[in-house]
């Protein structure tokens, strides 16, 4: 029996200057394939993570909070390294200074995400597997030490 190998990670920039969404496949090795640019304008947000499967359409999906709104976009991959529509999944996300995604965080096998606000409190949303969430609740406080979370 062969050894398993795990499969390559990739990583996504946004380019302020120009708006593109540049994609970074990793080659299965600990370093990167050529990029490949996977969209146009989005230098709109302010935020962008990449959650996982958030909608449970077998494909990996990314979540982007709108500038000027606030608004949580939701862009669905498409398979083929493109975006399906995209779908708001929330309002007043500008309240957060900082986003991400840890992925599974609460062992129910769908994508969450981690905010915290102002105040320096942590907020997780728990994803519900079907591109919405499940009621949050606060993780922690204290957070407004830190600059980012990643």
């Amino acid at each position: 029996m062969g050894r398993r190998r795990a499969p390559a990670c990739a990583a996504l920039a946004g380019e302020t200057t120009t708006g593109y969404l540049w994609l970074y496949p990793g080659n299965g090795n600990g370093g990167w394939l050529p990029r490949v640019r996977v969209g146009n304008g989005w230098n709109i947000f302010n935020s962008i993570v990449g959650p996982g499967d958030f909608n449970g359409d077998g494909h990996p999906d990314v979540l982007a909070r709108e500038t000027a709104t606030g608004y949580l976009w939701l862009y669905p991959g498409n398979g083929n390294g493109g975006w399906l529509p995209r779908v708001r999944v929330g309002n007043g996300w500008n309240i957060f200074p900082a986003l991400m995604s840890p992925g599974d965080l609460t062992g129910d096998r769908s994508p969450d995400v981690v905010a915290r606000d102002g105040n320096g409190f942590l907020w997780l949303y728990p994803g519900n597997g079907a591109g919405g969430w499940l009621p949050r609740r606060q993780i922690g406080n204290g957070w407004n030490a830190i600059d980012a979370i990643f």
